[in-house]
């Protein structure tokens, strides 16, 4: 496998430890306040199983995206390209996006904390200042394809407005 595997994979499934890390310590924190405190931190409005089944819907969703995310990485560095098919159609970022809005909610919502729905807005936060990085890499990699991509489809969120602007 080439040098890039390690970078496109990343070594929390898919994300690096700058993205994630500060999510999950920001996440931890607030299963610690959770559990001290878990009057004050705990869901409400819905009954407890409900918070659950939609965290392990999350959970197994993000997770479901990332795995084949990764496939589609294996298939681009196997074949000399950047990933554009696939989930990859949709959005720049599909691991990070399992994680986002999947994994890191889906836990959240598990331990039926609103206080660590926090974790996913740090790891959005973080993502937004180090995928341009990361991006520059791609376009001095890919030139003008690489420019063309991004002008079709999002960063982290699918826009369907993009792809009808073709």
């Amino acid at each position: 496998m080439s040098s890039d595997a390690g970078l496109l994979h990343g070594p929390f499934w898919g994300v690096s430890a700058r993205v994630l890390l500060p999510a999950l310590l920001v996440e931890a924190a607030g299963a610690v306040c959770t559990v001290w405190a878990p009057d004050l931190f705990s869901l409400g409005l819905l009954p407890r199983y409900v918070w659950f089944v939609l965290g392990c819907l999350l959970f197994v969703a993000g997770g479901v995206c990332i795995r084949q995310a990764r496939h589609e990485v294996r298939r681009s560095i196997r074949d000399g390209t950047f990933p554009s098919e696939g989930l990859y159609r949709y959005t720049r970022n599909p691991m990070e996006a399992g994680w986002i809005f999947g994994i890191l909610p889906g836990v959240a919502l598990l331990a039926g904390s609103w206080l660590m729905l926090a974790g996913p807005v740090t790891a959005w936060a973080v993502f937004r200042d180090a995928v341009v990085a990361d991006e520059a890499i791609m376009l001095a990699r890919y030139g003008e394809a690489w420019r063309r991509y991004t002008v079709r489809v999002g960063r982290l969120v699918p826009d369907p407005g993009r792809r009808a602007r073709d």
